[in-house]
């Protein structure tokens, strides 16, 4: 679809992620002109554990449904059916919140739910067919790798592809606690430096974010970048050394705009919102660059 194609093209990140599969029961959904009951199935390691639970005045959630199915090739999406032979399929993530409220199914966590493990960040730049995130995860060994694990070792897992995108313009910030628009920094303006910021290129950005976040969350299969200096610090800041002090990358990894999806690792928790800072100088008063990630 073009809108696929797009968000495609405009993504610079990718991550693979695994979630304890979770899914509808078919053979427990049942509804009339108000009510909807479904059942909910987690698998884990050497068991599955399965709740129901009732919705009461559906239409206040679903105006003018008039029927639901499962999804007959994914189980864990649901099809809420509309007058004129129309539908919307609705993932299991965004249902489970009105029936947890309604009903305490306290049996399931939202760690098994909305927390996303990250295993592997790549990067994906531009809309080369090449080099787009649909291109290079398609060949990427990781990928493979990872699936086939999955299914040998661990099939109650499954596994998803999150594309994030880099916002711009760059903002550029001061570290100290007090400064003005015209402050100099070795006869260069903030503002010629937010210019500098703007025009840099993409691919030394997505670089050094992808090294930043390798080394903020230390994903399983990103064996090379764990122990290793932030490949890419250099070769983004180089341009700038001559004329500017850049003391600090900040860099926010936000998923709040999705609902119920967290990220988090073996290193670090779940969260919406992961702010990940490198210095680079240790230098107090210096500039810093905060790029933005959702």
């Amino acid at each position: 679809m073009p809108e696929q194609k797009e968000l495609i093209n405009n993504s610079h990140l990718y991550f693979i992620c695994r979630k304890h599969k979770f899914r509808f029961v078919p053979e427990c959904l049942w509804f009339d002109d108000k009510t909807l009951k479904l059942g909910f199935e987690l698998l884990c390691y050497n068991n599955s554990i399965k709740s129901e639970g009732v919705l009461y005045e559906y239409g206040q959630y679903f105006p003018e449904a008039i029927g639901f199915s499962i999804h007959d090739k994914y189980k864990s999406k649901l099809v809420v059916h509309y007058p004129n032979n129309s539908s919307v399929t609705i993932p299991i993530e965004h249902i489970f919140p009105f029936f947890d409220a309604m009903n305490d199914l306290n049996s399931f966590s939202d760690r098994d739910i909305i927390d996303y493990e990250i295993l592997y960040i790549g990067k994906s730049v531009g809309n080369n067919e090449l080099s787009n995130a649909s291109a290079r995860i398609k060949r990427h060994e990781k990928l493979i790798e990872i699936l086939s694990d999955t299914l040998e070792n661990h099939p109650y897992y499954e596994i998803f592809i999150i594309l994030a995108s880099i916002q711009a313009p760059y903002n550029i910030a001061v570290s100290s606690a007090e400064y003005t628009d015209n402050i100099l920094i070795k006869n260069n303006s903030l503002d010629s430096l937010k210019c500098l910021a703007k025009s840099h290129d993409k691919k030394k950005v997505v670089n050094l974010m992808v090294a930043c976040l390798i080394k903020y969350f230390e994903p399983r299969y990103n064996e090379l970048m764990k122990n290793t200096p932030i490949s890419g610090t250099e070769l983004f800041i180089k341009d700038y050394k001559k004329d500017h002090d850049i003391n600090t990358v900040l860099t926010v990894v936000d998923t709040s705009c999705i609902p119920y999806l967290n990220l988090f690792s073996e290193k670090q928790k779940p969260r919406n919102r992961h702010l990940i800072y490198k210095t680079i100088h240790n230098e107090n008063g210096r500039f810093f660059l905060q790029d933005i990630i959702s």
